[in-house]
This record gives C-alpha cells, structure tokens and sequence, in this order.
C-alpha cells in the first residue's frame, strides 16, 4: 500500500512511464485516492512499480458482477525487463479476487507483458502508426 511519503517517488515513476507532469502526476494520485494505489518497494523502501486497482463492475448477461480494473503500472526505466510487471499483476489479481471480483481488466500498453499475465484483448483495438522522423523533437506537454 502507498502511504503519504511515497507520493513524490510515484509521481516520478508515473512521469517517466506516462510522460505526466509533475504537477499532473500529483493530480492524478489524488483523483485515484492513495489507498488504491500499490507497490513493490526497492532494497532502499522506494517504490520502484506502482499501479492503481480500483474496485469495479461488469454487466455480463443483464447481471452485474464485481470486478477490477488495474491501471496505470508504472515501473522504474532502470527496473524494466527484470521480470517485475507480471509477478505484479498476478498479485493485484489475487488481491482482487480476494476482494470479490471475478474478472479484472486493464488496457496494456505493452500486450505481450499482459499475455504473460492472462489477459487476452478484449473488444476493439485501433492503431495508429507513425514515422519517427514524423514525431516532435520534443514534448509539447507543459511541465
């Protein structure tokens, strides 16, 4: 769980992963509430991933059913490819379903990672490619 002291190292980690604000990272951890927020902490106690998981619910059938929405994973650029993000989600769906949910859902930016998760896509997808040369040399995003 995050406490009141972590804020500043998840706004960090949600504006490396995101490319959030400062000021946009701190919006978004009160609008999302810290107590839905969860961590894995490094060897120094600092969260190194964090995601939020918030309590939801599904009509399936013309029923509702209990469930989770897991967003915003966000891990540390010098902790990815260490095998963190799965073992992650894994926890927060068995939190979840401790909870009484019986589904949980997420939109992966990165679907492999969530593949090896067991979550399959879902509904519609588009995409939309673009050259690199095409992109901005820099954010256009105010800091």
């Amino acid at each position: 769980m995050a406490t009141t002291k972590d804020v500043v190292d998840i706004a960090s980690l949600l504006s490396w992963a995101f490319g959030f604000s400062t000021a946009r990272s701190h919006e978004y951890i009160s609008n999302i509430g810290l107590e839905t927020l969860r961590l894995i902490r490094g060897g120094d106690g600092r969260p190194v991933v964090c995601a939020g998981l918030l309590q939801t619910a599904h009509v399936f059938h013309g029923k509702s059913v209990q469930a989770a929405n897991i967003v915003h994973v966000a891990i540390a650029p010098e902790r990815r490819g260490q095998g963190l993000a799965v073992p992650f989600v894994d926890a927060l769906c068995d939190e979840a379903k401790s909870n009484g949910a019986v589904i949980a859902t997420l939109f992966a930016s990165t679907r492999p990672v969530y593949r090896k998760a067991g979550f399959e896509l879902a509904g519609h997808e588009i995409v939309y490619e673009a050259a690199t040369a095409a992109l901005p040399s820099a954010s256009v995003f105010a800091t």
